[in-house]
């Protein structure tokens, strides 16, 4: 998904600049991510779009900092460390594959705010929050709230948030979530914002959203979801109109993550 492509991305460039080596970005359009890179960014690095499979094969004999090895493949590979950087400088091999689910503790908030705020978000993205948030004076008092559904059930109970939001008629919140029913529940109430989005996250197969699937690469996973290229882009844009709100949940989702982390950048 967005929110851990977000944090691979980060971890690795960051990563890159330690070992003094020149980032690649590989980016796959598959049904967890249905966007390139450049639908969100503009280009900076040099992009790939391979698959898994083929990124590790191609590079079986180097070495690996990853958390985990979805392949068949046998790789030498070295799991990142949370405590330090000091295990990455022995490290001598001319290509080093990066994938790791998020950003090892070791590099701080400011580290991980500079190169997220030099990714440059694409001008038509970009528009569109700034007239949508506008339109609606989308700014730090307003409440954000994301409901996050689908294949990751959030803790967040619906009928006490729409409830409470329903008695607390001097707050004006912002609602998001990857589900359309969500949305349509809580859009009744006069005293919210919702985002107008078309396209939302579909189920690959019929089934559960955690029933188990296996892609296009053979990976057996419990989410059973299918992210269009347009569903990530509304859902970008549902994250930064979000960011700009005074976010009052927590959630372990990478989505909540990156809406905090760029509330703290000035887009």
């Amino acid at each position: 998904g967005l929110g851990n492509r977000l944090g691979v991305l980060i971890g690795g460039i960051l990563t890159a600049k330690e070992l003094n080596r020149e980032p690649i970005i590989c980016w796959p359009e598959n049904t967890w991510c249905g966007c390139s890179f450049d639908d969100l960014f503009c280009p900076q690095y040099e992009l790939i779009g391979l698959d898994i499979n083929t990124l590790f094969s191609q590079n079986v004999n180097n070495k690996f900092l990853i958390h985990e090895n979805q392949t068949n493949l046998s790789i030498t590979h070295h799991f990142p460390s949370k405590d330090n950087i000091e295990s990455y400088k022995n490290i001598h091999d001319n290509i080093v594959v990066y994938y790791h689910n998020s950003i090892p503790d070791f590099y701080s908030e400011e580290q991980v705010l500079s190169i997220l705020s030099s990714f440059k978000i694409k001008e038509n993205i970009k528009n569109k929050i700034n007239e949508f948030c506008i339109k609606n004076n989308i700014n730090n008092n307003i409440l954000g709230i994301h409901f996050r559904k689908t294949d990751f059930q959030s803790f967040l109970n619906e009928e006490e948030t729409f409830n409470y939001i329903n008695l607390n008629h001097t707050s004006t919140f912002f609602i998001c979530s990857d589900s359309f029913e969500t949305e349509e529940k809580f859009s009744i109430l006069k005293n919210i914002i919702i985002y107008p989005k078309n396209n939302y996250v579909t189920k690959l197969k019929e089934g559960s959203w955690n029933d188990l699937i296996t892609d296009n690469e053979g990976r057996q996973m419990n989410f059973n979801v299918n992210r269009s290229k347009e569903s990530v882009i509304e859902g970008f844009i549902d994250l930064l109109i979000l960011s700009r709100t005074k976010i009052i949940v927590k959630s372990h989702s990478t989505f909540l993550k990156f809406a905090k982390l760029y509330n703290k950048i000035n887009l």
